[in-house]
C-alpha cells in the first residue's frame, strides 16, 4: 500500500471550517472595537478643542 504524506480532503474542511469560524466571531468584534476608537477620538478632539478656545480666551 502506498503512504501518501498529503492532507486529506476531510483534513483540508474541517481546517478551512475552524479557521471560517474564527473569522466569523472576530470581523464583527474588529468593526465594534472600531467604532468605539473613533468614538474615543472624537470626544478627546472635542475636549481639546474647548480647551483650546478657554486658553485663547483667557489671553
Amino acid at each position: 500500500m502506498k503512504h501518501s504524506s498529503a492532507f486529506t480532503f476531510i483534513e483540508v474542511l474541517i481546517t478551512v471550517a475552524i479557521i471560517s469560524t474564527l473569522i466569523a466571531i472576530a470581523i464583527p468584534r474588529f468593526f465594534e472595537l472600531q467604532a468605539t476608537s473613533n468614538d474615543t477620538s472624537a470626544w478627546a478632539d472635542a475636549k481639546n478643542s474647548i480647551n483650546i478656545l478657554a486658553a485663547s480666551k483667557a489671553r
